[in-house]
């Protein structure tokens, strides 16, 4: 994760990490380091690469890795007393990035690009959490440091791109795109705190 998180959990008062598609965890040591996060819940549908997290924080007892997908998980932080949370949104062509399946892998679209799901139960929440949506180039086109989506890697961008996902939390959190790397979509609760 290449985000400063100190802004986020001061103006915001993070106490827990949430993130979809924990890989080999980079991300989630990342934020571990940070002893303002009580809990840091990830999840990885993966199984080798789940086994591999799990073994990696299991002398960390704020840290739980789960083995499931990743819309099925934010139903259950959305269901869950968590308190004001960073939500690291990741999930998308599991085990493409490392070389287990092929980008265009023979599996349901709510697995293979998970975001409306995922977002969706946000939603239905109720959650004022900070939101970082990462790989936008997926969603739509922009000048991205890193370029455009791979010709191999099918996304979907379309007319009016990810303005589905600034509506959905229009209400509530205010939208801006950063085009470092491959692009990611921060949704920030509107006023701040709780």
């Amino acid at each position: 994760m290449r985000f400063k998180l100190d802004d986020f959990v001061q103006v915001y008062g993070l106490r827990a990490f949430v993130e979809t598609g924990t890989a080999r965890g980079d991300s989630l040591a990342y934020a571990a380091q940070r002893p303002e996060f009580e809990t840091l819940l990830s999840c990885e549908i993966e199984p080798l690469l789940a086994a591999g997290a799990v073994c990696r924080f299991n002398e960390d007892a704020r840290v739980s890795v789960l083995r499931m997908e990743s819309g099925l998980f934010m139903q259950l932080v959305g269901g869950s007393c968590l308190p004001p949370a960073l939500v690291w949104l990741d999930a998308h062509y599991p085990g493409a990035g490392f070389g287990i399946k092929d980008y265009d892998a023979d599996m349901p679209e709510h697995v293979r690009l998970p975001l409306y799901r995922e977002l969706s139960q946000l939603r239905l929440a109720g959650r004022r959490d900070v939101i970082l949506i990462d790989d936008l180039r997926i969603y739509e086109t922009g000048d991205y440091e890193d370029g455009p989506l791979p010709s191999d890697a099918p996304g979907i961008p379309a007319p009016g791109g990810a303005d589905w996902m600034r509506d959905m939390f229009a209400a509530t959190h205010d939208a801006r795109v950063i085009l470092r790397d491959q692009g990611y979509l921060l949704l920030l609760p509107k006023g701040g705190a709780q």
